[in-house]
């Protein structure tokens, strides 16, 4: 085991691929602020799962509350080296070892900048560019100013049972994690770099990656999840403004960004990121669905150990329910395969909470994870995902969340380009259809309507009154995606469609219709 702590996260990883969780305390491994000194829990534990089909059998595994994995690499005959030998611990360098006090501490530094495993798969600087790790030439990759390494596999049948009772599968699985010494937003944020190596003689079909994570943001009992889908963004925020004895007031938020998903091959059109380089003929798979998991509900926690835990498992990273059913919004009543996509600090569409979800559950202990897929990956193949774990904090529980998510924009401008600056919103497109509440509402006299569209489309937007009588068109024309907005006046002129003098107070709806896609919604005036 062995943690990150040059800025003001405190993470600790273990070997076997258990990520944010310490198994000396068995308690929370991701603490902020305070770095070393840190104090405050916001992660119990987190980790990345898989899931594919292999020779027509469904088989999950990764780490989530139990490990699935081992110490170790894999040898060329298939088999796992043996996960007790001394250099399958955790490898940590950093930028500035020479400055820490003459201790045992700086003299383990010391020694790992000397040793660095490059040989077993450790990230590396190719000197002699010769294209394989030479020792005493080549030198350790720095990633940010502090940076963990280690390799693990799944080749342990009893571990990989344990899990939630798949058989293994052949994985080696490299894991690079790292941070920034800075006092800007770097300072709130860890990055986690995962090779996975297929090793088996097996092609895996239908293969999901996905990245879990028990997030106990100070009091465990109070949190609420969301996810945002232009950002491919999953986070966990406090229910209100006062985290008990923990935070307190405005507490912080908590979010796990896709910054680099699994590559697929596509057209000559395309580039994916794959090792700091962009490669054309492919693209990066973005974020594809979100699970929030609730108790006592169709998103509870898979059963591990069985490998009925390995069918709900896979259920989620397909973005389904527990039971394979597919999940409906229930402000649309459309199919979605990302929960709580809504906007809890505009009160639009599906969040969490008595107004953001109708017969929904009540804050509590919670679950997230962020899944990216399908693709294959064939026998001796790599994939590689980058993740981005960022603190956030503002006046409140909900500024927290929209401070969180400008982060994560200038996060993956930094990723991509090395500037920290901000990602316009219009970057990303929408993945679904979605219409949101109007705002403000009550209204008077003029409302905004906030709609998005994934593709291509002929888009209508209707009002109507209570009786179905139609009031105006608001939109009736073909736009490309992206996220609009419209006005509605009670004032009468081209924004109401009829003389405004004429409406009267009360229940209105409007519509938007999108080939078969409809969704309507309730707007209220007030005069």
């Amino acid at each position: 085991m062995n943690y990150l702590s040059v800025n003001q996260v405190q993470m600790w990883i273990t070997n076997d691929g258990m990520g944010s969780y310490d198994p000396v305390r068995e308690g929370s491994g991701l603490l902020w602020p305070g770095g070393f000194y840190a104090s405050i829990a916001a992660v119990f534990s987190d980790g990345l799962v898989w899931g594919g089909n292999v020779n027509g059998k469904i088989l999950v595994n990764g780490n989530t509350h139990r490990g699935g994995l081992q110490p170790g690499k894999i040898l060329r005959d298939g088999t796992a080296d043996d996960p007790l030998k001394a250099e399958y611990v955790i490898w940590k360098i950093n930028q500035d070892w020479f400055s820490f006090p003459i201790y045992e501490e700086r003299e383990k530094l010391r020694y790992n900048l000397i040793n660095w495993p490059g040989e077993l798969g450790a990230p590396y600087e190719d000197v002699n560019s010769d294209g394989q790790f030479t020792k005493d030439i080549d030198k350790p990759k720095f990633y940010g100013d502090e940076t963990l390494w280690f390799v693990a596999n799944d080749l342990d049948t009893a571990i990989s049972h344990r899990a939630y009772g798949s058989d293994p599968i052949g994985l080696e699985v490299q894991v690079t994690s790292y941070a920034y010494n800075r006092t800007d937003i770097l300072a709130d944020v860890v990055f986690k770099k995962y090779n996975l190596i297929n090793k088996s003689g097996n092609n895996i079909y239908d293969m999901y990656l996905g990245y879990w994570a028990d997030c106990d943001l100070g009091y465990a009992n109070d949190d609420f999840i969301g996810c945002d889908t232009i950002l491919n963004l999953g986070y966990t925020y406090n229910s209100d403004n006062d985290d008990n004895w923990e935070y307190g007031t405005n507490p912080p938020t908590i979010g796990y960004l896709l910054l680099q998903g699994p590559t697929i091959k596509t057209n000559s059109l395309d580039s994916a990121f794959y090792n700091e380089r962009w490669i054309k003929g492919f693209k990066n798979l973005q974020m594809t669905s979100f699970t929030p998991f609730v108790k006592n509900s169709n998103f509870r926690d898979a059963d591990q150990g069985q490998y009925s835990g390995t069918i709900q498992f896979y259920n989620y990273l397909r973005g389904l329910d527990y039971n394979g059913d597919a999940v409906i919004n229930p402000w649309t009543n459309s199919v979605t395969k990302y929960g709580v996509s809504g906007d809890p600090v505009a009160k639009s569409g599906w969040f969490e909470g008595e107004v953001g979800w109708p017969n929904g559950t009540n804050t509590g202990d919670r679950r997230q994870m962020i899944s990216s897929g399908p693709f294959t990956l064939s026998a001796g193949d790599t994939q590689q995902v980058v993740i981005a774990i960022i603190m956030a904090r503002g006046e409140s529980n909900l500024e927290s969340v929209s401070i969180l998510k400008d982060r994560s924009k200038a996060i993956t401008n930094f990723y991509y380009n090395g500037v920290l600056s901000d990602v316009k919103d219009d970057i990303q497109l929408p993945k679904e259809f979605v219409l949101y509440q109007n705002y403000p509402n009550p209204f008077n006299p003029t409302t905004t309507i906030k709609y998005s569209v994934p593709e291509k489309s002929n888009v209508q937007i209707t009002v109507y009154d209570v009786l179905g009588r139609e009031v105006t068109t608001l939109v009736n024309k073909e736009q490309l995606a992206g996220t609009y907005e419209v006005k509605f006046s009670a004032n009468g002129g081209s924004a109401s469609g009829r003389d405004g003098s004429k409406l009267s107070s009360g229940v209105y709806f409007y519509q938007l219709k999108v080939g078969s896609f409809e969704a309507t919604r309730k707007l209220l005036l007030v005069k």
